[in-house]
């Protein structure tokens, strides 16, 4: 499978986790605008384990940027079922 056909199925399992709205902000978001974020940004020693991945939209990545965030202010669309995985990781 090519390296983009990857990614976009890697994406669409995300957005997934959210069925097309953004964890953050809870709205809609058009699939052009459609982004992943690192809970756990890299930058904090975060990986690309699908438990630390989210949904965001454009806005809500760049706002919050690489900064650590707690799971109730980050992602308070995201599934219960999701919350726990991404709870999980972080206590790895």
């Amino acid at each position: 499978m090519k390296r983009r056909k990857r990614k976009e199925n890697l994406k669409n399992l995300i957005w997934a986790k959210t069925n097309g709205i953004c964890a953050k902000c809870g709205r809609g978001v058009e699939i052009d605008k459609r982004t992943i974020d690192h809970f756990i940004p890299k930058y904090h020693g975060g990986t690309d384990d699908m438990r630390n991945l989210i949904p965001l939209c454009k806005a809500c990545n760049r706002a919050k940027s690489s900064r650590l965030m707690s799971i109730e202010e980050c992602c308070p669309f995201l599934d219960e079922e999701y919350i726990k995985q991404i709870r999980k990781y972080v206590g790895k």
